[in-house]
């Protein structure tokens, strides 16, 4: 990664980042040109392996192309925001970011078939306690994705961008106590009350 004061590291980092991700994408290559497909996605860990697991339905270009071009690479992202500045340039983004590629198979046997859905599920709800009648099962297509390289991505205030942030006090420099000590003063002419027994002025 060329920004390496960007990247994350950390497991359980990449873990919360995958955790807070809605949708992963997958990149397929039929040869001639690529085809993105954006997923709701289930995410397991275990002996140190990665697995996205998905669904959908049994036809369609996304099930031709697994089996024919299993090779994807793929992308999540979340927690995005722009951080504003007063010039154009000044602006940059928050995010964090998860690529990599593996390889993606369908899933046949059916427990594992159940704990994909069940994985999808917990992901998307909270909860993993759910039951797929037979028949519901075996009317949609699960399959998984095998990570094989992975490199995730964090972005928060840029530096130009809080100097941006910085800039409508910073014109002031040296000058701001003189400036505070003359409104103090200004606003106790303004506001002291003349000595007793001085009629009011014409103006007042």
């Amino acid at each position: 990664m060329r920004r390496s004061d960007r990247e994350v590291t950390d497991p359980k980092q990449i873990r919360d980042i995958i955790d807070h991700c809605t949708c992963c994408r997958l990149g397929f290559w039929d040869g001639q040109e690529v085809y993105i497909l954006p997923l709701n996605f289930g995410y397991e860990e275990a002996d140190g392996k990665r697995v996205f697991y998905f669904h959908s339905a049994k036809e369609g270009r996304k099930i031709d192309l697994i089996a024919k071009a299993p090779r994807v690479g793929f992308e999540l992202d979340t927690n995005y925001k722009l951080n504003e500045a007063e010039t154009a340039c000044g602006h940059s983004a928050r995010f964090q970011s998860v690529i990599g590629t593996g390889t993606v198979r369908f899933v046949t046997e059916e427990d594992e078939r159940r704990s994909a859905l069940c994985s999808l599920m917990r992901h998307n709800t909270g909860r993993a306690d759910w039951a797929f009648p037979s028949e519901r099962l075996n009317a949609v297509a699960v399959y998984r994705l095998d990570v094989e390289t992975l490199s995730a991505k964090e972005h928060a205030l840029a530096p130009s961008a809080a100097k941006q942030h910085r800039q409508p006090l910073a014109h002031v420099g040296p000058w701001l106590p003189v400036l505070l000590v003359g409104c103090f003063l200004q606003a106790k002419t303004r506001f002291t009350l003349p000595p007793a027994g001085t009629p009011p002025s014409a103006s007042s």
